[in-house]
């Protein structure tokens, strides 16, 4: 087992352990999500193991060598998983989480190592559906931080992730149901409150959705439900700057790209360099070394590691992305419009809903050379009232912070802890 770092700070009430877990999600801004609450947490002399389904992967993606690591209960490798469209939620839990009978027991006997060898006194989940059953079996306290996609709402069904397929109720009702008497079963065993629908698996501990509601892919949701605002890492990496004077050098806009390899990629840098004359900064990884240096020879500054994205948004008239939610939320709260090419399903339904905002403009990856012929992105560039929404939104969440966002959190997990007491 990895040893525990906690920060030297002293604290007034006995130190809490928190085990943090990221379970599913192919990209680092789950990890970097959760970073600033361990931070707090560690300042304040709490203890912290952080669960992740890699860890190499992640001591690269976190660059820290003070944060303890290990590998997630049950998390699964892409190979594990296998191709497969997915059409409603429950089927994301059965092939990427719960698996077989066989995975099932294997996972739980891992979870039931880990937390009977660390034993924390609350969780933290991410995007972690297998902890939170593990959670329940063990009664253990939980705070969940999604963004929307983690976490669906808790209704009787849970929902039909591409919505404009027609799926028969009848055969999710009969999944979830299969599912959910799974699950049950080792409820039953280990004395666990019993899933009445397959949607109680999230109804557990406290839920703060780290989102806006115009922007939970599932929302907006109940009143009940409580949004803290995202967290969003902005001030980490290398520092950059826009070029002093862009106008007088012949680049009328400024366009902040943060793309991952894609069809569409190459097309779109090019349009917006050689037709729109911008100046880009594209954060850009895994592309091959002949198109990094094919971009950069028309000017395009190519990075591949982490900027400070808050220095360059201030300035910047055009986010390019994939509708990954931190870039997104951190482009709105700086006012400026959004150009999506969603890649995945997640990132499709968070676009739909960043499009809805009037502040971004939604292009399938499949037809970038469709909507750059129509002049889609010239206008997102050239008319102000896709700005203008963008400033809106910012204005409309002007009040909120990052500091009180995270402080909400460390507070219900402390508050959490305290009920094991």
């Amino acid at each position: 087992m990895v040893g525990i770092v906690t920060s030297t700070k002293t604290v007034n009430s006995p130190p809490v352990r928190v085990l943090a877990v990221v379970e599913l999600g192919n990209n680092w801004g789950h990890l970097l999500r959760v970073l600033p609450v361990i931070d707090s947490l560690l300042a304040e002399g709490h203890e912290v193991l952080f669960a992740v389904p890699d860890v190499g992967k992640a001591r690269l993606a976190l660059q820290r060598s003070d944060i303890a690591l290990v590998k997630c209960p049950g998390a699964l490798v892409a190979a594990q998983v296998g191709a497969f469209e997915y059409e409603f939620y429950a089927q994301i839990l059965e092939r990427c989480v719960f698996g077989d009978d066989q995975l099932l027991a294997r996972s739980i006997a891992q979870w039931d190592e880990l937390l009977s060898t660390w034993r924390p006194d609350v969780m933290l989940t991410d995007f972690a559906p297998g902890a939170l059953f593990a959670a329940r079996l063990h009664q253990l306290p939980v705070v969940q931080i999604p963004v929307g996609w983690e976490a669906p709402p808790l209704e009787s069904a849970l929902p039909v992730i591409r919505p404009w397929k027609k799926v028969d109720p009848a055969v999710i009702s009969r999944y979830e149901d299969r599912l959910r008497m799974r699950l049950n079963l080792w409820c039953d065993l280990r004395g666990a409150n019993m899933l009445e629908e397959l949607s109680d698996l999230y109804a557990i501990g406290t839920q703060l959705l780290t989102t806006f509601p115009e922007i939970d892919c599932f929302g907006p949701r109940c009143a009940e439900v409580n949004y803290v605002g995202p967290i969003i890492t902005v001030d980490r990496g290398i520092p950059l700057d826009w070029a002093s004077d862009a106008r007088s050098s012949g680049a009328p806009f400024r366009v902040l790209v943060y793309l991952k390899p894609s069809p569409a990629l190459v097309p779109v840098l090019m349009y917006l360099r050689t037709v729109m004359r911008a100046e880009i900064i594209a954060i850009l990884q895994e592309l091959p070394p002949i198109v990094v240096g094919h971009l950069r020879s028309v000017g395009i500054r190519v990075v591949d590691a982490a900027v400070q994205l808050q220095r360059l948004l201030a300035d910047a008239h055009l986010v390019v992305s994939n509708a990954g939610h931190g870039v997104a939320a951190a482009a709105l709260l700086a006012g400026v419009p959004l150009l999506t090419i969603p890649l995945t399903i997640d990132q499709f339904l968070l676009a739909s809903k960043l499009g809805s905002t009037g502040a971004a403009v939604v292009m399938p990856d499949g037809e970038a050379s469709l909507r750059l012929s129509d002049g889609t992105v010239a206008q997102l560039l050239r008319e102000g009232t896709y700005r203008k929404a963008a400033k809106e939104f910012a204005q409309r969440y002007a009040g909120r912070s990052q500091h009180r966002t995270i402080n909400a959190i460390v507070q219900a997990l402390l508050d959490r802890a305290r009920t094991r007491e």
